[in-house]
């Protein structure tokens, strides 16, 4: 009786222990499922590098093209968000180093990349010359606004770009075999935007939205100088001779006119500081300390925001693109009278044609190059003077 009882008493002791078991593979089992899917989220934030690797000793190099992108994209009127997507990119493609060989991937249709430069970009697909994509800013304004240059490609022509996952907007762009391929590299694009002082809180244009071909974004400081209009503008009247059918306009023009569309009504700024001196029907003038003039004409009287005797700095809106007459159409006619000039650089540049009634006045184009600003990028600025 007593062996019986000790068989039984075994027997549940071995199904007890059985029980044990299998609660314990299960558990096991559930953790590795739940472990596994943390990881496998977890994935695309790891801050490994598995493409082309950065040559030893080159972070100054890497550095250097992060800034690069980032100045690319404030002249663009992009945001800091948009720089730090472009640099995660090129993170992604080239460890953001600017290097001369592809990374050996195989495009969608089977043929072997022949990409380079920070994007990996290949002149086969129509991403320019080798020279071009070697070139840190083109290949940036490629990525940034298509490869044309005209903001109907690359990253602004992504829908909704500013409210998606980096990787997934930068995917749209570069079609990477993996959208998630760029995820991965956040961390060290990051560190790398710390360090090189990139302020990725900084608005681009429209208030912060990176629409392409965006108005009513806010007017770019460069240096020391400031763009007259809301980038983009384009160039519609050159400095010096013209043909022009319109009453009572110059044939020998001293300025430059620019215009963004629609044209009338969007605000102007003064590209330097100076104090009003001028304010009639036609002319709004900006007296240098340094003795310039920079004088904005066409603006409505009515529509202008300084009065004379208001000091003013560059950047500040002086009002808004009007069409008062002489004029064929809204746009601002900038131009510089360097008659009580006191700047030595300044004093250098050619005069215009004195027998025109121009013998004070000076290209802006050259001027305001002294300033460290192209008034016309050929990035988004269209110079219909030449044309």
């Amino acid at each position: 009786m007593l062996r019986l009882l000790s068989l039984k008493a075994r027997l549940i002791i071995m199904a007890v222990a059985a029980v044990l078991v299998i609660l314990v593979v299960a558990i096991v089992a559930v953790a590795f499922v739940i472990i596994g899917s943390q990881s496998a989220s977890a994935a695309p934030c790891n801050p490994v590098n598995p493409g082309v690797p950065a040559p030893s000793g080159q972070r100054e190099e890497q550095l250097a093209n992060a800034k690069i992108i980032d100045q690319t994209a404030a002249k663009l009127g992009l945001s800091g968000q948009a720089s730090r997507v472009a640099i995660i990119a090129a993170m992604g493609e080239s460890s953001l180093i600017n290097i001369d060989y592809d990374d050996d991937a195989t495009n969608p249709d089977g043929s072997t990349a022949d990409g380079g430069g920070l994007f990996q970009q290949q002149p086969s697909q129509g991403w320019g010359t080798w020279e071009q994509i070697m070139d840190p800013e083109y290949a940036t304004t490629s990525f940034l606004i298509g490869a044309k240059h005209d903001r109907t490609g690359g990253l602004v022509s992504v829908d909704g770009w500013e409210s998606m996952e980096p990787t997934l907007a930068i995917h749209a762009v570069q079609i990477n075999a993996d959208a998630q391929h760029y995820a991965r590299y956040y961390a060290q694009a990051d560190e790398i935007i710390a360090a090189a002082g990139i302020d990725v809180s900084r608005p681009g244009s429209g208030g912060g939205t990176d629409q392409p071909g965006g108005s009513g974004c806010n007017v770019t400081p460069v240096g020391q100088a400031a763009y007259p209009l809301d980038t983009p503008y384009n160039k519609t009247s050159d400095y010096g001779p013209r043909e022009i059918n319109v009453p009572g306009a110059s044939t020998w023009h001293p300025a430059d006119d620019y215009q963004n569309w629609p044209a009338c009504g969007k605000p102007f700024y003064a590209m330097l500081p100076g104090t009003v001196t001028l304010s009639d029907r036609l002319w709004l003038s900006v007296t240098s300390p340094e003795g310039y003039v920079i004088s904005y004409l066409h603006s409505y009287k009515s529509e202008r925001a300084v009065n004379v005797g208001d000091t003013v700095e560059a950047g500040q809106q002086l009002g808004l693109v009007g069409n008062e007459g002489p004029s064929g159409g809204c746009h601002v006619d900038v131009r510089i009278n360097v008659a009580q000039n006191t700047n030595p650089s300044v004093a250098q540049l050619p005069r215009g044609d004195a027998s025109a009634g121009a013998g004070n006045y000076v290209n802006p184009v050259e001027f305001f190059a002294l300033f460290n600003l192209d008034v016309c990028p050929q990035e988004w600025c269209r110079d219909f003077s030449k044309e």
